[in-house]
């Protein structure tokens, strides 16, 4: 029920302490789905992170929350997801959630017709959307540099999340309504047994008829051993924290010729990102290059859009690893061909925008066997044998 302390799970055949769902992976999207499970369907949840909750993607994630998507699914699951995070800001902690509003700057004429329709796709929505001049940019965002910009996309129902904070929450509401969220407790072994699942860690062995794998860069992997593997592709992200002394909140900002994005971060710093390394990496086996070339392209934009920041010290840099598809939508949904295993994963750079709303459809979809939601981006999409492809650029206003 919701509210009380987990139930003791019972016990199955084969000793394995039983649950309606045992999910992988303990970023947002996990957790999100472990507390939509319990709360809107009071199933028996258990949840297992090998390594730090938020640690990996989640964590280290740019926090923005934009409807400046390239298709309809898309805007509907982060206007879906922002909504939720409102709610949960304002029921929890007011400091999660910030609406800041966002702006799309273009230099090229092919970026303009860019905009233009994304504006289309976006009020068919019924989101606030408008193209605005280089002056009317700079008179949103004063302290930025776009006068030889073209046009913008100004988006003001955007948002800023504290995405470690917002992981942590949905684990803790996951807790809170009766799930068993555990983690670094070492390597987990799952296999399917006659009636679904099975996952042995921590000298324990918890079973359900249903398994989720959430676990990000490292789903690919994991379904590539359980023998179901899928067309995924991690790759690496850079962002940094600049000392800026901001006094107030922002807009955030992504040059699309330049590809680099910056937003407003606690304490007056300014969070800024770009480093998408094009090409497939192993997690397990993970050898980044230096942050060198990203500081100095950051570097560069900030003096040419923020010059009156540019002298500002980098705090703290970092890399990410996201997960890609070949189409850029998310994989959700069963794996085919094995039964009772689904997947939840494929964010491309946007778990936090769409793990709101990805979590709640999908753990609807998983009580009631419906999944019309999710229809566009289930996983039996692909057709095997799966070719090799390159990871594509996430923020883009390309369909």
């Amino acid at each position: 029920m919701p509210g009380t302390s987990a139930p003791s799970p019972s016990r199955s055949h084969s000793g394995a302490r039983a649950f309606d769902a045992l999910i992988l992976g303990g970023g947002i999207a996990g957790n999100a789905l472990a507390f939509h499970l319990a709360h809107e369907h009071g199933w028996k949840v258990f949840l297992y992170e090998r390594h730090t909750p938020a640690g990996g993607a989640s964590g280290k994630a740019a926090g923005i929350v934009s409807t400046q998507c390239w298709n309809a699914w898309d805007i509907r699951a982060v206007e879906t997801s922002r909504k939720e995070y409102r709610r949960l800001s304002e029921e929890h902690d007011e400091t999660l959630f910030l609406e800041t509003g966002g702006l799309r700057v273009v230099s090229s004429e092919e970026g303009e017709r860019g905009l233009a329709s994304a504006v289309d796709r976006l009020r068919a929505a019924k989101i606030e959307a408008r193209v605005v001049t280089a002056k009317e940019a700079g008179e949103l965002l004063p302290v930025a540099k776009v006068d030889d910009a073209r046009a913008a996309l100004y988006t003001p129902k955007d948002a800023v999340v504290a995405p470690t904070d917002l992981t942590l929450l949905y684990g803790r509401l996951a807790r809170e309504n009766g799930a068993q969220v555990e983690s670094d407790l070492g390597a987990a072994e799952a296999r399917p047994v006659p009636k679904g699942w099975e996952l042995a860690v921590g000298g324990h062995t918890y079973s359900a008829p249903k398994l989720i794998v959430a676990c990000g860069a490292w789903t690919k992997g994991v379904l590539g051993r359980l023998g179901h593997p899928l067309p995924l592709a991690p790759y690496l992200t850079r962002a940094c924290l600049i000392k800026a002394n901001v006094r107030k909140p922002f807009p955030w900002l992504h040059d699309s010729e330049l590809d680099v994005y910056v937003r407003p971060f606690p304490g007056g710093d300014v969070l800024a990102g770009d480093g998408t390394e094009l090409k497939e990496v192993d997690p397990e086996h993970l050898s980044p290059s230096s942050d060198l070339p990203f500081l100095e392209n950051v570097a560069g934009f900030m003096q040419r859009r923020f010059p009156a920041w540019a002298s500002s010290s980098v705090g703290a840099s970092w890399h990410g690893i996201c997960t890609s598809t070949p189409d850029r939508r998310p994989m959700i949904g069963p794996v085919p061909d094995a039964p009772g295993l689904f997947v939840l994963t494929g964010f491309n750079g946007f778990g936090v925008m769409r793990a709101g709303a990805a979590s709640r459809w999908m753990a609807d979809a998983l009580a009631r066997g419906r999944w019309t939601e999710l229809r566009e981006v289930d996983p039996g999409r692909f057709e095997p044998p799966y070719a090799p492809f390159e990871p594509r650029p996430g923020f883009t206003l390309e369909r």
